[in-house]
């Protein structure tokens, strides 16, 4: 018994990271879509995901529920740095763009917290709000997103790389410059943005297989994939999903694996 819980818990955390995996990849052909549209389309698919294992009665359920939820997490983890550091102002784009992972993190702050609190008040009861409550808490912020993205602006970068140029002057304006379209930052920022997608425009489209052709490109291919790869075989993530099963075999009870997780 106990093999088989360790079985689909591992499944339900495999599956989730597989859905990231694949979102992240769709999301690279959204651009048609826009920023703010496909942040709405990423909200969209990740409240089903969260709906259907809310909803759950099966563990099938929880299974697809966590693939799509997945897919939604990994559109919004590649469009949101994305859309962040085409609205803000260059001196604090790298401060802007930071805010993902610091959100993240208190995002699971307040979700070990929340998983806490209802396995002491319902647990050993039989009572499904104990799992359901803190499932359905993922729900809150994809719908509070999703309902006030589309009053956000577009990205102006965007919005100058469809022939929408004069709009995209328009947002730089209101974002830097109280709507003056004659001021000097909005104006070195909007020939930049023109300079750079001429430039693009001039270059050959370039696929994922060019990333391993040639040295230079390999190379930078490797750096980027060993840094990304470093940072996950610390094992971080596995301590994340699997420290209440870790330290149960040590003897630390659930609750206090729990706790201990809430604050570390």
């Amino acid at each position: 018994l106990q093999e088989n819980a360790d079985s689909r818990s591992g499944t339900v955390v495999a599956l989730f990271t597989a859905g990231c995996f694949c979102g992240a990849f769709l999301a690279s052909y959204t651009d048609p879509l826009g920023r703010r549209r496909t942040i709405l389309l990423a909200c969209c698919i990740f409240v089903v995901g969260g709906t259907v294992q809310t909803a759950g009665v099966i563990i099938a359920m929880l299974y697809v529920g966590r693939l799509i939820a997945g897919i939604g997490v990994g559109f919004l983890t590649m469009i949101i740095p994305i859309y962040q550091a085409e609205l803000a102002h260059r001196k604090i784009r790298g401060k802007i763009t930071s805010l993902q992972q610091l959100f993240n993190a208190l995002g699971q702050i307040f979700a070990t917290w929340i998983g806490y609190g209802c396995y002491m008040t319902w647990t050993h009861t039989g009572n499904s709000r104990e799992w359901r409550i803190p499932l359905g808490c993922q729900l809150v912020p994809a719908i509070f997103l999703g309902g006030l993205i589309m009053f956000f602006p577009e990205s102006p970068r965007w919005l100058c790389a469809h022939d929408r140029a004069d709009e995209g002057l328009q947002v730089l304006a209101q974002l830097h410059a109280h709507g003056d379209t004659s001021d000097s930052y909005v104006l070195a920022e909007f020939e930049l943005i023109q300079s750079q997608i001429v430039e693009e425009r001039s270059q050959k489209s370039i696929g994922y297989f060019d990333l391993f052709r040639g040295w230079p490109n390999l190379r930078r291919t490797i750096l980027v994939m060993a840094i990304q790869a470093s940072c996950q075989m610390t094992g971080v993530s596995a301590i994340q999903y699997f420290s209440p099963q870790i330290f149960a075999q040590i003897g630390i009870p659930t609750s206090r694996s729990l706790l201990t997780k809430s604050y570390s």
